[in-house]
């Protein structure tokens, strides 16, 4: 079996094959299954270490269609244009890594990194959530609607940054009375989301 990305899935099989190359013969499509549920949108710190992989591959798992790597006032991780090259290609293969894993069919988009109020100023859906441990509602409700969610780093966001999310239409959510890691947020906000979304066939 093979699959294009856009959620189509193939019987395919090798027609020629060499130590570098191979050459597949694509037949019938078995699976159509093009993401038909709401968009959800993910602006996610840049964490240290194997952190980010883990959660690109689970975010992939729980059904994200947009990644956005972003950096904020406690992000401990900065990248010149060569890391990011590199970087963004690496990425890429672990989300489509995790997409065959798991069975998906179509493949997050992930775009350049971006500052988080250069990230504010693009509209992205028409439900936004910002993770705050400190907020007074919690993420027990959520409209089947495209979505967008902020995730910040190690240390979390400052309050100038919740303040300017605010003011660009976000909603302060918390998740529950713990404080998870930086790693560990985004995968519980999105598992929440599409629970009470209902998950996409």
């Amino acid at each position: 079996m093979s699959f294009d990305t856009s959620g189509r899935e193939f019987v395919c099989k090798y027609v020629a094959e060499s130590k570098k190359t191979g050459l597949l013969e694509v037949g019938k499509c078995t699976r159509d299954s093009s993401h038909k549920g709401p968009n959800l949108h993910l602006g996610i710190c840049l964490i240290k270490g194997s952190a980010f992989d883990y959660s690109l591959q689970k975010l992939t798992e729980l059904g994200a269609t947009h990644i956005c790597p972003l950096t904020s006032e406690r992000s401990q991780v900065r990248l010149n244009a060569e890391r990011l090259s590199r970087k963004a290609n690496h990425w890429q293969a672990v989300v489509t890594s995790a997409a065959e894993q798991c069975g998906r069919l179509t493949v997050p988009a992930i775009t350049s990194p971006q500052t988080l109020e250069s990230y504010l100023k693009t509209p992205t859906a028409e439900q936004k959530f910002i993770l705050d441990p400190a907020a007074q509602t919690k993420m027990v409700e959520a409209d089947p609607v495209d979505t967008a969610l902020l995730i910040g780093p190690e240390g979390g966001f400052t309050e100038p940054e919740i303040a300017l999310s605010l003011q660009h239409g976000y909603q302060r959510m918390r998740l529950g009375r713990s404080i998870l890691r930086a790693d560990t947020a985004g995968v519980a906000a999105l598992a929440v989301l599409q629970q009470l979304m209902g998950w996409p066939d």
